[in-house]
Order: C-alpha cells, then structure tokens, then sequence
C-alpha cells in the first residue's frame, strides 16, 4: 500500500508537471499569438547559439537555462568597477539623427492654463515600499545615461539629447530605443540602487572623509527607519509610516549599515540620487509629471505620472522575471464640476479602478481628503491597499508586495501640462501657467524608455514559463490611453456561472451531512428531489430568462435573477422542513436559470471554469464546515455562503445603465442614443463615434426582426440549423450520461459502497475540485491547438474506462471486504482521473461547441434549447442516481461506461471539427456535409466554398452591383 500511494503521488506530480510547463506560456497569454508576434518570437529564439537550448525554449518554454542566476544584490557600484568596466556592448552606428528634425515647441502667443485648485486640493500621496531600492527618478537624468537606437543599431549624436529634443528620434524608420550606457546588472548609480546603504548627513558632502564602517564610530541605533535627505535637512530621521497619522508609536526595524568602504566621489553622488527619497515632508528631488486633460461637459482627468528609472521584476523560485530599465507608472482622477468621483490605479499591463468612496484617504476632518496610493517594491505597480497582490501566474508565484513605506507628496514637486486628445499627431501638449518653459518634446517620443529586451545571446537573458528576465521599456505617458472615455464598466457576467457551480458542489456536503439527516431524515427519493429541484428549477427558469431579457432589459432581468435566488438561499438556510428545502433548491435553480442565460454569450468560453470555481469553493467549503463545525451549522453555513455573491450582484447591477441596444430596440431611441453618448462621449450625443455607433445598432436591430419571427421555426425546419441544434443538444445531453454529475451530487453515498468515510469523501472531493480546475484551465490554453472533436473523443473514451475500473473496484470490495485501504486509494484515483479526463474534454466543450456552431440569427435561441436540455438531463441524473445506487449498487455505473462509450461513437460518427473555422465554412458545412462526417475531408468543402465565394462575386461583377 505504502508503495502504491508513493507510485500514485510520483504519476500524478509528473502529469501536474507536464500541465504546468506546456500550460503556463499560454496561460500568461490566452489571446492566440499573430503571425507577426509569432514571427517576432522565433526569431528572438534563434538568437540562442545552443541548439538544445533553442529546442527547450520551442518545445517547453525553457529558454537560456545556462544564464539562469540571481540577480546582482542591490549596492553602490560603479561602471569601472571590476567586470563592470565596458560591460555594455553597443552595436555599430547604423546612421546619424536627422538634421532636419523638428524640435517640439509651443505657440508662445497662446495664452496658457493654469492649474485648478481642486487637482492640486486631491493630489495623491504615494506610499513607497520601505525596503524600494529603485526611487523615483527625474526623466532629464535619466536621459542622460541613454544612447538612442534604431532597432538593433545606435545612432550617432551630434548633440545631446535633452527633454526638448526627444522626439527628433521619430523621423527615423524603425524603432527607436534608448538604451542604457553601463550594464545595469552592475548597478550604476543612477538607477538609484542606494536604498541598502543609507548615508547619514553630516554638515556637508565635504565631510564624507570618514567611512561608515570605521572602527571606533558610533553606530547609530534608532527605533525608526532612515533615509537620505538633502543637505539642508541633516540628519532628518523619517519615522516609518506604517502607523496610523498622528501616533508616536514606532515599529522597531532592523538597522542596515553597509561594511563598503565608498569613496569621496561615490558618497558625493550617492548622496545627489538619494534627494530622490522622500524626506520627512514628502518631498522628492524627481519631480512627477501631471497630465491634465479636458473631456468636455465638466470632466477633467488628472494623470499623474511617476517614472522610475528600474523596474525590478518579482522573484520565483530564485529568480527574478519582468525586469526592465525605465518604468513609467500612473495614477488618473476623474473629476467631475470640480468633484473627484472616480481613481484608477496603473498595474503593469492593465490596472484597477474604484469609486472615489472606495479609495483609502489621508487627512483629518479640517484637510481635503488626499487619496493614497501603494507603491509595490521594485515593479512600482500602483495598488490602493497595503499586502500582497498576486498577478500572472496563478498560486501567487508573482506578486507585488506594498506596505506604508515612506510617504511621497508628489505635489510638491512636479511638471505640468494641459494635454489635447484630439489633436492632430503631434501636437495637443502645452504646459501650464506655473510652469511655462516645460519641455514638451519628451511627450511625443514614440520609441521606448528602457533598453530593448535582450536577446538569447545575452547572458542576462532567460525565459521560463512564457516569463522573461528582462523585457522592453516602456513608451511614454502619450500611449497610456490619455483619452480614454470608458471608466469604472466592468462586468459581472461570471458570478452567475460561479454561483451555478457552487451550488452544483455544495449539496454533496449538505445532504452527506449528519446533521442533516438527523434534522429531516430522509430517504433516497428524498435526497434525489433535494438535488434535483435545484436543476429543475434551472431549466424553468433558462426558459423564461430570454422572454424576461427581452421585455425588461439586461439590467432587471439579472436583478430579477439574483433576487430570486437570494430568496431561495435564504428558505434553503433557514429550512426546518424537507418542503422548505424544496422550495429553496427550486427557486435558487430558477435564479441561477436566468442568470446563467442572460450573460451567457460573453463568457461560453469560460462557462466550465467558472463552475469549476464555484464548485472548488463549495468543495473546501463544506469539507471544512463538516469537520469544525457540529449540529445545524454543518449545512446551513454552506447554503448560506452562496447569498453573499448574489446580494453584490443584485447591488452593484444598480450602477449600471441600461443596454444602449435594448433601449433602441424597445422605441426608447433618445434613452438609448443619451445612454450610448454618456458611456462614449461624456454626454455629447453629437459625437461622430456615437452617430455612427447609433445608426450601426439600428440597422442591426432591423436586421434581427426580420430574421426573428422565423428562427425558432427555422431551428426544426432549415437543414442546417436543425442539424446543429440536434448536435448541440446531444452534446449537452451526452455530457450528463458521462456520470460526472452522479458523482458530484453524491460523492458521499458513493464513496461509502468501498467503505470511504463521509469525512473522508469530502475531502477527497475538495481535492477532486482542485485538480478539476487545473484541467479547465488547461483546456482553455489548449483547446486550439488539438481541436474539439478529437478531445471530446479521447474524453469520452477515458471516462468509459474510469467506470470499469469503479465498476470492478466496487463490484470485487464491498464495503465489508478486507482491502486493507488499497481498494480504497484506487478507488480514489479512478475518480481523480475521470474528473480530470471529464474536465479538460467534456465540460468545456459542451459550452464552446454549441456556441460556435450556429450563426447568428439562431445562436442565442440554439443555445438556449442545449442549456434546457443540459439542465433536463441533469434534473433526471441527480433524482435517479442514490435510489438506484441503493437498489442495484455497482451495476448502476453500467449504465456510464455504456453512455460513455457510445458519445465516442457517436461524435466520431457525427461531429465535424469546428476549431478556428469561419463562419461561412461553418455555414457550407453544416449544409452540405453528409451527416455521417468520419470519413469526411474537410478540406473538400473549405475549397468548395472558395469556388462557390468566387462564383457568386463573378456574378455581382457582371451585373455591375460592384
């Protein structure tokens, strides 16, 4: 047994490896590749001169391994230090910067702005980390230690370059990079990596004979953190900050000296970068950069820009990955008639945005409440709580990390400008009042900030997992989509999908529960109507979700959804009686019904992760709740638990406006043309993009009514569609004759028949959800490159021999047979690998393949149709399944390796393969293939299509419509 399980642990780290390295690269990138970035990515592998290394990189994502190391640690260097002397290796001069570059300037008979008080009034407060290394840096220094490329080629300077001249770069064809003079991997200077050594002040720079490590000097011992200032501040001592405004306390933190011995002329420019921490009054020596930009109708966006001169990327496993020299961060505030009303807060690619009520503020009740942003360590992403906050890869293997570090006022240093979204390229920035000589040039630099990602070549450069250790600069605050019109519309479009899963997962527990049979007693039929109602009550409600979207809008139909499961958690958690339970599980369905419906079409491809996370919470959830917690509780905090969710839907769907098309389409056209030009346009129902948004969805409107009246009648009587919703439906169907839900429902019953305790059965379900999950996610990366039929196939054939090996480990172990537990464990890991098999193969494609499949004036109601008929089957599984388990034990898993095995016949039979084909082969395919496809080249109707496309554009041509 022992060996066994050490057997089963090996298999299963290794197939978990296996996901890993071949998921992950797509995982970090789910948008498939271009041919151009695919392009663009083969030729930055053969940069690598090791054939193995190339293979590894192509294969399995491993990339240079050989250069693999950790970073260089954080202290004062300089460039001619050891082998940081000529460390940076610049490429032949390719060509001249252009003399007849234009130099950006201002119209000086242009009267400019000013500032408005209340930017000023809530200018943020910035909390770096109080371990950062790399400080706020000012852009003119930076440039300063920059040569300008072409691509791969320097440029040769006749002068240089400033703040005023950048954009000179942009005449040059190509893509202009500024790239770093020293090696920054040995830490020069001015990437202000003196944070690990701070250097007290004494009475002046001159005074900097005496080393910090001299024996007999005095080691300063403090309660608080110290940081440089400049010299006419001596010796300020910054109390850490991470306690409440006004508190005397302090947290005592370990204090850092440096045994380096520094030159005169180090200490002398160490101490020059060290201006660029915040002293005790929140000033720094960088100034940040303020874009202000007018959007009409009262609006101005306040973009405040924060530039660093390195982006220290996030450690895993040793290592860092997304380094990269030059970091432009923001933070934007929507005001609105002079009254904040929304922040958003740059994270690497994307970001976050909040009510200006959510955002954390500093001042007490006679101060202008200033919003307060977190600076992560190293990468400086902008968060607007202190923690942990993980991205990209999952299991927090990144994240950033932010704590209340110094505080940085950036208002009291800064540039400003009035920028033009409008305008015509290159043009639109002017600067403010207060500064009127501000150089402007720098804003319309096209190229990068920071040295291009090195190459294969590079011993700096390595990539795991789709994860490079150096990455290219960024661009300018130009391209950080100044105009951006959409704010704070987000979509809640999963949460009915979540809820779904989680009450699909949740009732195993529940009805497994002691107390739960102590508290109603019930039999078999009993527990089956318990599970069964809530799949019910779905299929009701699915059918009258489109009726309801239709006559009421988006907006109340998910309203009416989530509030009528709300009231059907509430009965299910307060039941005292089987017939309140009922009811609960009936109306919870009902809800989930219309929820599930209404937002189905923006999320089919993810529809089975969403259940997949719903069901891991519902998992953990009551296997934790069955082992803590005794009486009533066991059952009522996991019903419980699923109101939550539904109560911040049915809230937060009340700050959302109602759809511009459904306002149109039910003869509220000013509503809807007010609607379409708030969320566009700032109000502006004149706007050239809303006009022709407006008339778009008007003629699309016309279109549909036309084809309405004939497409539930055209699914039975055309060929074709008739044909795709027979698949669809055998599809959902199929997917409930695979037996995943009678092992969901009832894992507790089932686990019994080999002996399994409740307890135990739980637990071994939460892990179930785990790896179910994992294999969701892998489908989704995947999916495209296998395609859908052979997967459905494979999935469906793998699940037909997991129930023969259930069927015998049942069959030849009763429960009072002595196994000795190893009956047990293979019974454990058949059900593991059936869930897994189940959820990579079956339970996605059952949404993506019905969703592909029909065109458009059929798919929502095709749809539809395969839902009801997925929530009709499983109505049918979850009341069969424990009376017929009792009644004729291991025989009833005949009944799934026969259904599984005639799916893989059947869809090899029937199912032609989908994946990547446009709409119109779909089309042609479906209506002229035989229905029998195995034997069928799809290849045969693809070129038939192009001959027929070919035909009937010769025929336009002739009667001269073209």
């Amino acid at each position: 047994m022992y060996h066994l399980r050490r057997v089963a642990i090996a298999v299963a780290t290794f197939v978990i490896l296996v996901v890993i390295l071949t998921a992950l690269p797509r995982a970090l990138n789910p948008v498939p590749p271009s041919k151009e970035k695919i392009e663009a990515d083969q030729r930055w592998v053969n940069t690598s001169p090791h054939w193995l290394d190339r293979q590894a990189c192509r294969w399995v994502g491993l990339c240079g391994l050989m250069h693999l190391k950790q970073d260089p640690p954080f202290r004062l260097r300089s460039a001619d230090q050891g082998s940081c002397a000529n460390g940076v290796r610049h490429s032949s001069v390719s060509q001249a910067i252009r003399a007849d570059a234009r130099v950006q300037g201002r119209n000086e008979t242009r009267e400019l702005r000013g500032i408005p008080d209340y930017v000023l009034d809530y200018a943020p407060l910035v909390h770096l980390y109080s371990e950062e290394h790399f400080w706020p840096s000012d852009i003119d220094e930076h440039v300063k230690h920059m040569m300008p490329y072409i691509n791969d080629g320097a440029l040769s300077q006749t002068g240089q370059l400033t703040l005023s001249n950048l954009n000179q770069l942009n005449v040059h064809p190509g893509v202009a990079t500024l790239k770093s003079n020293e090696d920054v991997e040995c830490r020069p200077l001015w990437l202000h990596s003196t944070a690990s050594i701070p250097v007290p002040f004494e009475d002046g720079p001159d005074d900097y004979d005496v080393d910090i490590g001299t024996p007999g000097r005095k080691r300063l011992e403090e309660d608080t953190t110290w940081f440089d200032v400049d010299k006419e501040h001596p010796l300020h001592r910054i109390s850490d900050p991470r306690k409440v405004p006004g508190s005397e306390a302090h947290i005592r933190l370990p204090s850092k000296r440096s045994s380096i011995s520094l030159s005169r002329e180090q200490r002398r420019i160490a101490a020059r970068y060290a201006q660029n921490k915040p002293n005790e009054e929140g000033y720094s020596g960088a100034p940040a950069t303020l874009v202000l930009v007018d959007k009409g109708s009262g609006i101005v966006d306040a973009f405040w820009f924060f530039f660093y001169s390195y982006n220290l990327g996030q450690t895993v496993l040793g290592t860092r990955y997304g380094n990269h020299v030059g970091d432009w961060e923001h933070a934007m505030i929507r005001f609105e008639s002079g009254v904040p009303r929304a922040m958003y807060f740059s994270e690497h690619e994307g970001g976050q945005a909040y009510a200006w009520q959510a955002v954390e503020k500093r001042g007490n009740a006679t101060q202008t409440q200033r919003p307060v942003i977190y600076s992560a360590v190293g990468s400086h992403a902008m968060y607007a709580m202190p923690g942990n906050h993980p991205y990209v890869l999952p299991f927090q293997m990144l994240k950033d990390v932010t704590d209340r570090g110094p505080l940085w006022d950036p208002s009291m240093n800064f540039r400003s400008y009035w920028f033009d979204y409008s305008a015509n390229e290159g043009e639109g920035l002017e600067p403010t009042h207060e500064n009127p000589n501000a150089p402007i040039g720098w804003f319309y630099f096209k190229g990068r900030w920071g040295d291009r990602m090195y190459g294969l070549d590079d011993k700096r450069q390595w990539r795991l997992f789709g994860q490079y250790h150096y990455v290219t600069g960024p661009q300018g605050p130009k391209f950080k989509n100044l105009g951006r019109r959409k704010f704070l519309v987000g979509v809640f479009a999963s949460v009915g999908s979540i809820l779904y899963g989680y009450d699909l997962g949740v009732i195993a527990g529940v009805i497994g529960s002691s107390a739960y049979m102590e508290r109603f007693d019930t039999n078999a039929a009993q527990n089956g109507a318990v599970v069964s109602l809530f799949t019910g009550g779905a299929f009701f409600g699915a059918g009258f979700a489109g009726f309801a979207g239709d006559r009421l809008g988006r907006r109340l139909t998910i309203m009416m959804g989530a509030l009528i499961f709300i009231l059907g958690g509430g009965l299910q958690t307060g039941a005292n009686t089987i017939e309140y339970l009922y009811a609960g599980r009936a109306l919870a369905g009902t809800g989930v019904g219309f929820l599930t419906m209404i937002i189905r079409g923006r999320v089919t491809s993810l529809q089975q992760l969403m259940l997949g996370i719903g069901a891991l919470v519902a998992g953990w959830t009551t296997y934790g709740c069955y082992t803590n917690l005794k009486d009533d509780a066991q059952w009522r905090i996991p019903l419980a638990i699923q109101i939550v969710p539904a109560v911040v839907l049915a809230a937060l769907i009340l700050l959302f406006p109602e759809s511009p098309r459904w306002l149109i389409d039910h003869n509220r056209v000013d509503e809807g043309l007010a609607t379409l030009a708030r969320l566009h346009s700032n109000g502006d129902i004149n706007d050239p993009w809303v006009c022709a948004e407006f008339a778009q969805i008007r003629e699309s409107i016309e279109e549909e009514h036309e084809q309405e009246a004939k497409s539930y009648s055209e699914l039975f009587k055309n060929k074709s569609a008739f044909r795709r919703l027979f698949l669809a439906c055998s599809i959902q169907a199929s997917i409930q004759l695979t037996g995943v839900s009678a092992v969901q429902y009832f894992s507790v019953p089932i686990f019994a028949q080999i002996g399994i305790s409740p307890e135990n059965a739980l637990k071994y379900q939460a892990i179930n959800s785990v790896l179910a999950l994992v294999a969701q996610f892998a489908c989704l990366l995947t999916i495209d490159k296998f395609g859908r039929r052979p997967v459905l196939i494979t999935g469906n054939l793998v699940n037909c021999l997991t129930f023969i090996a259930v069927a015998v480990l049942l069959a030849l172990f009763p429960p009072e047979s002595e196994s000795g537990g190893t009956a047990g464990w293979g019974f454990i890991i058949v059900t593991w690998l059936f869930n897994i098999s189940f959820s990579y193969a079956c339970g996605p494609l059952s949404w993506i393949i019905p969703a592909e499949i029909f065109d458009t004036h059929t798919r929502s109601k095709g749809v539809s149709i395969a839902t009801m008929t997925s929530f009709a089957f499983n109505t049918l599984i979850g009341q069969v399944t424990q009376i017929a388990i009792d009644a004729v034990g291991w025989r009833y898993f005949l009944l799934f390796i026969i259904a599984n095995l005639t799916n893989a016949i059947f869809f090899y039979a029937v199912l032609p393969e989908t994946k990547l084909l446009p709409l119109e082969e779909m089309n042609y395919l479906f209506t002229h293939a035989p229905w029998i496809v195995a034997r069928v080249d799809p290849q045969k109707y693809t070129s038939h299509l192009a001959a027929d496309v070919e035909r009937r554009a010769k025929e336009i041509r002739e009667k001269g419509e073209l």
